[in-house]
């Protein structure tokens, strides 16, 4: 599992979709991602396991969010 070595400090859950925020301020997603929303090319429309963001690499996050129909990333 990709997180299971990692310190997760904040989840985001949506409507079908969840992103866990990790200690080196990286991003995994899993379940849907309609629209390219949990970071990820549009053709990977499910994701059964957390996996790390690439769209998002190389960005400091800060903070996550999740809602219904909304993805909400802040960078440093």
């Amino acid at each position: 599992m990709a997180l299971a070595d990692k310190r997760v400090i904040k989840l985001g859950v949506g409507y079908f979709r969840g992103m866990a925020l990790t200690d080196d301020h990286k991003i995994y997603s899993w379940g849907s991602n309609k629209y390219g929303m949990s970071g990820f090319d549009v053709e990977e429309a499910y994701l059964d396991s957390p996996q790390e963001a690439i769209a998002l690499s190389g960005m400091k996050i800060e903070n996550i969010s999740c809602g219904g129909h909304h993805t909400f990333v802040l960078t440093n």
